[in-house]
């Protein structure tokens, strides 16, 4: 509970200010989620923008259809989702690893400025690390059980590996991992395959069952399933950009592609997120908690026949070569979420071990006490000291992400930002209006933040993306006229100020222009 409510606090803590602006992939999910409530998108079994399935916008439609659409209502679930996480980290944990490494890894998740992000954002690709976390956990829960009296897990597991199929990127991360995970478990350990076959046939029919609409849409339209793979994959098959990429350097496809591998592989300890969701300014872990989940990988990897620890190599690895080096520009932070839990577990892994060994060779000649043995025994002396560290390591996250990471203004770019801000001084416009926005070629005013901020303004009714002087302003009914220019086009207001002598100039500053935008009211 005290988990839960720490990691919620820290993800609904000014959840409207910061981001400080809502991106236009966020945007773009809030209009679909928008058309869900108005009926235009009424089958939670299909796909959406960027072919995302369509079932997370019917749970998202709840809070948009309650508080209307806005920056709280499309980041509302998101902190929910991420507080889970942290907590069935440390159950899953705990069961798999001990109580130590369990608290561990849920401290530095709940800290974690790279989780902590992508449980404030209105994306879903935050619930794509809790569902592949409870998969790969219950399986790894199950296997060492008696089969009988592990079935019921083995059931949950299943539940949780068909609902991924409803959402975007563990609906084709998951199924490689599992892949991968059951011919780890049979070359290594078949002793247990003969016990537990029948309950991971049992999983697997679970989990048909629960994903059998979606894998139906997907089976009517097989281009979708591989469309965002084949339009960001770098194979002579997808993009092609490997074979051009090489070309252009002059260096052989073989070290293009190590580039690739390297720069998504040091995701978490030294190259930097490529994509515009996120933008720290710095890998997605911090300097401590990347060498400590480097270390903890290279402890698995000597423990690779316990299913434990190779769901935690397969889960990494799975995600660095799928979700980075074969699509362009890796790392994309966007993509890695969903491996999350499972550098933190890695990381809270090595943490433990470390200080258990420096602590049992500190006092291998201590004098028992009186009531437990020697004091390396004494293993809440351990729990308190590792604890102590991690909340240090999840303290600085934390003061990172609210701190500095507030002030880069590194999220999103100038359009969202003009984007976000246009749509906060529409809506404060009282009356009748027509908008003409002077933002072409740089900007169109259907960027997706304006008509999911600003509904009311629609374009082509009374919203008009003017792309030169001499147009002809669209003719409409409303009394009052607004005209936005970007900085690159103020000086066309000279002829709006001509044409419509009497109105009102004002400039609105921002952090990646100054100025952002000018406005011209004319009023009637």
């Amino acid at each position: 509970l005290l988990l839960f409510l720490a990691a919620l606090f820290l993800r609904l803590y000014d959840i409207t200010q910061h981001p400080f602006i809502l991106n236009g992939t966020e945007a773009s999910i809030g209009i679909d989620v928008l058309n869900v409530i108005n009926g235009t998108v009424n089958d939670p079994f299909s796909t959406g923008w960027l072919t995302n399935p369509t079932m997370p916008l019917f749970f998202l439609a709840i809070p948009v259809q309650l508080l209307g659409p806005s920056v709280l209502a499309i980041r509302l679930l998101s902190p929910f989702v991420g507080a889970v996480t942290v907590v069935v980290t440390f159950l899953v944990s705990q069961r798999l690893y001990g109580r130590a490494v369990g608290l561990v890894a849920a401290v530095l998740l709940t800290g974690s400025f790279f989780h902590l992000h992508y449980s404030r954002l209105g994306l879903t690709n935050v619930w794509d690390a809790l569902l592949v976390l409870l998969s790969l956990g219950l399986i790894a829960i199950a296997w060492p059980q008696d089969s009988s009296t592990s079935r019921h897990t083995w059931l949950l597991a299943g539940l949780a590996v068909g609902f991924s199929a409803y959402l975007y990127t563990s609906s084709h991360l998951l199924p490689l991992m599992l892949l991968l995970l059951l011919a780890l478990t049979l070359l290594l350990d078949r002793r247990t395959w003969q016990r537990q076959w029948r309950n991971v046939v049992a999983m697997a029919t679970v989990a048909l069952v629960v994903a059998l609409p979606q894998i139906l849409f997907y089976w009517a339209n097989p281009a979708i399933f591989m469309d965002r793979a084949n339009t960001l994959g770098i194979l002579e098959n997808q993009s092609g950009w490997l074979s051009r990429e090489a070309a252009q350097t002059g260096a052989s496809q073989l070290q293009v592609f190590a580039q690739q591998f390297w720069a998504a592989a040091l995701a978490f300890n030294a190259t930097l997120d490529t994509g515009t969701s996120f933008g720290p300014l710095k890998p997605l872990l911090n300097f401590i908690s990347g060498i400590l989940a480097a270390i903890g990988f290279v402890m698995v990897v000597f423990r690779i026949r316990r299913i434990q620890y190779g769901m935690l190599i397969v889960w990494v690895s799975t995600t660095i070569i799928f979700a980075g080096t074969l699509l362009l520009n890796p790392p994309n932070s966007q993509r890695y979420i969903i491996a999350a839990p499972a550098v933190n577990i890695l990381a809270a892994l090595s943490l433990v071990q470390l200080i258990m060994t420096l602590f049992k060779e500190s006092t291998e000649d201590a004098p028992e006490t009186i009531t437990s043995g020697p004091w390396y025994q004494q293993k809440s002396v351990v729990m308190v000291i590792v604890l102590a560290i991690a909340a240090t390591i999840a303290l600085y996250d934390v003061g990172y992400y609210f701190g500095s990471y507030r002030e880069e203004h590194h999220f999103a770019d100038r359009n969202t930002e003009i984007a976000d801000a246009m749509s906060g001084y529409l809506n404060t416009l009282e009356g009748d209006w027509s908008v003409y926005f002077y933002g072409p070629p740089s900007m169109y005013s259907d960027f997706p933040t304006i008509p999911f901020l600003a509904g009311s303004y629609q374009k082509g009714k009374n919203l008009f993306d003017i792309t030169g002087r001499e147009e002809e302003l669209p003719l409409t009914n409303s009394p009052n006229h607004v005209f936005i220019y970007l900085p690159e086009r103020y000086n066309e207001i000279t002829g709006t100020k001509v044409d419509f002598p009497g109105g009102i100039e004002k400039t609105f500053a921002g952090y990646y222009s100054t100025p952002l935008f000018h406005v011209y009211e004319v009023r009637d």
